[in-house]
């Protein structure tokens, strides 16, 4: 089983929950991306920009490489909140 773990982190928490999540899953195959914005975000502008983006269902271009399609078996995806 391929399992894909994509995640966002702002502060580093989030991406050591994907690390941790991964370790969890060791003996599958697990991959880890890292969504990365082109213009990354700072805590000010990921609380407002980022909620007024999100509630127009704006498309953020990012600089982190898109993933094969289906190439896994399972999906993880991780963000701050």
């Amino acid at each position: 089983m391929r399992v894909l773990i994509a995640f966002y982190s702002l502060s580093g928490y989030t991406e050591r929950l994907a690390r941790a999540t991964a370790a969890a899953l060791e003996g599958h195959g697990v991959d880890l991306l890292e969504i990365v914005p082109a213009k990354p975000y700072s805590y000010f502008t990921a609380g407002i920009k980022g909620l007024t983006q999100a509630m127009a269902g704006t498309i953020v271009d990012l600089s982190s490489p898109a993933p094969a399609p289906g190439g896994f078996d399972g999906l993880v995806v991780l963000s701050p909140t």
